[in-house]
């Protein structure tokens, strides 16, 4: 393991920036730190740096504990910050060597790193211009070649990205692509979700100094649910700001009961935690009774209910429509319509798609069968391209209805339907016009 964090705590006065905080970093993985601004990112990075001390944990970086006067370790890391430390009265060149030189003494050997990271963030027709004299971009990769001249195994990367254009964006990623497939293990901070997906290999998400999950993006997309509400049963309604399915804990959990269109109780919880078959913990909870104008509140750290949902209730996967039969997959939506939960819309639509593609497979036989009758002079090259293209038409042309139908445009239904319905119209067409 490269680095280790266990219960790592920073206060700054009444403000807690790091919660617990843990985290594990294996060799040759990039790893995305992902949060919100104020979440924790950087001041977790500069504890693992020892650029800052902390009030509890344990930090161990390459097996060893981290200190301030770590050199041993501090040799084998390279850092580039959030905020571009470069210093303008140097020219690229000489502020690539200036770095590089804290950590390599030897001129010859230096000089070839320099050359090397020069190359290896595109600064060449640039190595004499002072730092003033480049675009927010390149200024961005000359940021990043500061930090990785020396050839750090182990690189922090602090939203290396912020406030570049798409172009600089781009050639950044693919450098840290490269770097890792030259063998350096990197950390990669930011709050672009679309980012860490792009090229990291575990993903942990950070808010208020806590890790609320990690994972593999699919692992992420399939394990947690945001902001989701659910009818228990009727005239009760829960909310989840927050599901993660590993621990098996919701976050922010409420739970308010009607009757008719009056609140008569709501309960309200930091986090609740699954067990078991409809039994749940509410952890840190509140419960506000309502009798006409008189409220009654009664609070506590545990308490044991039932409700009758259980996780899968709620934690939707698309790839889960494609292993269950067509009467699991309506039993399915049915429950999931009925208790109110949105995002059910990729399961209706391979619901429909299981009898239209029974219909489209006659659709599309009839009009085969009506091109291979047509005889042309010079074969049949023509009709089997008129075929083909008909077929890959169909396929686009389902595949835009659905995308139309997941994004709340068309019905399912529709969404299923419509490519049928418009090729059984070419199918006639072209069923008239075969010879007899």
């Amino acid at each position: 393991m490269i680095i280790e964090v266990n219960n790592l705590v920073k206060r700054y006065k009444e403000l807690i920036a790091l919660d617990h905080f843990r985290l594990e970093v294996e060799e040759g993985e990039i790893l995305g730190l992902l949060g919100p601004n104020g979440s924790g990112k950087t001041t977790a990075i500069n504890c693992m740096l020892a650029l800052l001390t902390y009030d509890k944990g344990d930090i161990r970086i390459f097996g060893k504990q981290m200190k301030a006067d770590s050199y041993d370790l501090k040799q084998q890391i390279g850092v580039v910050p959030q905020n571009v430390t470069v210093f303008h009265e140097l020219s690229v060149e000489d502020n690539i060597n200036y770095f590089c030189g804290l950590y390599v003494s030897d001129k010859a050997k230096r000089k070839t790193l320099v050359d090397e990271a020069i190359r290896f963030v595109s600064l060449e027709e640039f190595r004499k211009f002072r730092p003033g004299k480049l675009s927010g971009g390149l200024l961005r990769r000359l940021n990043i070649a500061c930090g990785i001249a020396h050839q750090p195994k182990l690189i922090f990367m602090d939203e290396p990205t912020v406030a570049v254009d798409p172009q600089s964006r781009n050639a950044i990623l693919e450098g840290i692509r490269r770097l890792n497939a030259q063998g350096a293990t990197i950390v990669y901070t930011s709050h672009y979700m679309e980012e860490v997906e792009e090229i990291c290999s575990r993903i942990i998400i950070i808010d208020k100094g806590k890790t609320i999950a990690a994972g593999s993006k699919e692992e992420l997309k399939a394990g947690i649910m945001m902001k989701e509400k659910i009818e228990v049963e009727p005239g009760v309604i829960a909310y989840f700001d927050r599901y993660d399915s590993r621990p098996n804990m919701g976050y922010r959990f409420s739970l308010e009961h009607f009757e008719g269109k009056k609140l008569i109780s709501k309960l309200t919880a930091n986090s609740i935690k699954y067990d078991s078959l409809y039994k749940w913990t509410v952890i840190d909870y509140m419960i506000r009774d309502f009798e006409g104008m008189r409220e009654h509140i009664s609070e506590g750290s545990r308490k044991d209910t039932t409700l009758t949902i259980i996780p899968s209730d709620f934690l939707i996967s698309a790839t889960d429509c494609e292993t269950m039969t067509s009467p699991e997959l309506a039993t399915y939506i049915e429950r999931q319509k009925t208790r109110g939960i949105g995002n059910i819309q990729t399961f209706q639509i391979e619901y429909h798609k299981r009898f239209a593609s029974i219909m489209a497979a006659f659709i599309l036989t009839s009009i085969g069968a009506s091109l291979s009758s047509r005889k042309i002079k010079g074969g049949m090259g023509l009709n089997i391209g008129i075929g083909l293209a008909l077929s890959f038409s169909y396929i686009l042309f389902t595949t835009v209805t659905s995308t139309f139908a997941i994004n709340g445009y068309v019905s399912p239904m529709v969404a299923a339907w419509i490519p049928n319905i418009l090729y059984t119209f070419i199918a006639i067409y072209l069923y008239q016009r075969a010879p007899r």
